[in-house]
Order: structure tokens, then sequence, then C-alpha cells
């Protein structure tokens, strides 16, 4: 590994974070802050002030989105003015994050991405998985993506409102429809099962195990609501038609949403 970044500095320390630390940065030297978690350690992490991980040359912030603007507030006032450290978004929503961080001007050096995978899809090997980058400034992105890519990482650039719009159907429409199925108890294992009711099953499973951070991921992307609201047309359409059987009057077509 030719382009190892020496000290890391985690702004929040959840499941991606620490996911991040052990597997895409390999023999650097790193810290967290996380005031939620209470342990000094996790997993040879040594959880710190965030006056000590603002010290470290790389800087990634790791915070769930509805945080995302508190975390930058909160870490400037640790940065010197016109500093030159690496500060490295992990967000997975963004068009607001890059907003910020265009405005507090935190660093010179500002890599703005999205890891497309987790500890569940890539646990064994990051290598043929995608890195969104939707913005750089500096030199100091290009070496820890140089990184990246001899672990095997694909990188792909996209501008922040394109991304969210992918984000908001692989985001927001599974979740959506894996908490009606769960809501309604689609998934019984005890009931009648076919290959729908399978897929039923894990798209509610899926929505089980996401946390409530991509939930609010979802409803902090603004490309996510006019899909619900398709969503929810399509369901008062089947509703309507079907009151017009039971009650024997003429179907009338709604207008579609705007």
């Amino acid at each position: 590994m030719n382009n190892v970044i020496e000290t890391v500095g985690f702004v929040g320390f959840g499941a991606m974070g620490q996911f991040m630390a052990e597997k895409m940065f390999p023999g650097s030297d790193i810290v967290a802050h996380d005031p939620g978690i209470h342990e000094r350690q996790i997993n040879n992490t040594a959880l710190t002030t965030l006056a000590e991980v603002a010290t470290r040359d790389t800087i990634v912030l790791a915070v769930p989105a509805m945080a995302h603007t508190l975390a930058v507030a909160a870490l400037k006032e640790h940065l010197p003015e016109g500093g030159s450290q690496l500060i490295v978004d992990v967000s997975s929503v963004k068009e607001k994050p890059d907003t910020v961080l265009g405005l507090a001007r935190l660093s010179d050096e500002l890599l703005s991405c999205h890891p497309l995978f987790g500890r569940e899809t890539a646990g064994k090997s990051l290598r043929g998985h995608r890195v969104i980058v939707t913005k750089t400034t500096g030199d100091k992105p290009v070496r820890l993506l140089d990184t990246w890519k001899e672990l095997g990482l694909n990188i792909m650039p996209l501008s922040a409102h394109e991304h969210d719009q992918h984000m908001a159907a692989v985001q927001a429409v599974p979740l959506v429809l894996g908490r009606l199925v769960g809501v309604l108890n689609l998934a019984d294992p005890k009931s009648l099962q076919t290959p729908a009711r399978l897929k039923a099953w894990q798209l509610a499973e899926a929505a089980d195990t996401h946390s409530e951070a991509l939930l609010d991921t979802i409803v902090g992307n603004s490309h996510a609501l006019p899909l619900v609201e398709r969503m929810l047309a399509e369901l008062e359409v089947i509703r309507d038609k079907h009151l017009a059987l039971a009650t024997g009057t003429q179907y009338l077509s709604r207008q579609p949403r705007a």
C-alpha cells in the first residue's frame, strides 16, 4: 500500500464509521469522537475529544444527516483558519451537506463522497464496490482516492443533485415498502408462501434491519418526498377502484399529483 493516510480522526463513530476505520484506512493511526458512545475504545480505536480529532491529518465526518450541520459547526471551532487538513464527508445525502461544507470552509482540502456499501454487503472484500464522489477541492483527495483504488474500490463521480436523485429511489422506496409489509404482517411465516410473498418478506427484513438513522437520511433527501407521494397516489387509486366496485358506483380517475 503506497498511500497510507498517517493520522485519521472520525467525527461520528457508528456502524459506518467503524467499518470505514477498519477497512478503508489500513495502517492509519485512528481516533474518534462520538458523544453517543461511552466506551473508551472500540475495535482498537480510541474514543477521544473533538479537539483531539481536529488535530488529525484527515478528518472524516460520519454523522447522521440530521446532525450534520451541528457537527460541522462544532468541528469548525477546533480547526485553524486556512488549515490544510483533509476533510472527508461521507453523508448519504449530498446536496445540503455539500452546501453546508462550502459555506463553512473548514479547509481547502475536501472530499465529499458516499460509499455505497457497508459491513453487510462488503464484509469480506471491498473489491468491486463503489464510492460516489460529489465534490473535491485541493490535492489531498487524490491521494486518498488512490488508496481506495488500490483496495479495489471503484470511484464514480456524480453531482450532489444526481446522487440524491438516485439515493431517493435506492433508499426510500425499498424502506417504505418494507415498512408497509411489516406493519401489515404480510411476511408472516405461518401464512401461505408464494415467490411474491418471499420478496415481500425480504423487503420487510431489510427495513427492520435498517436504523432510524437511515429514515432520517431519507427524510433529509428532498428527492424522496415526490417518490413517496407517487406511491401514496397509486395506493389511493387502488382504494378508490375497490370502493367503486364495492358500492356499485362509477370509478372516476384522479388527476395525478403535481
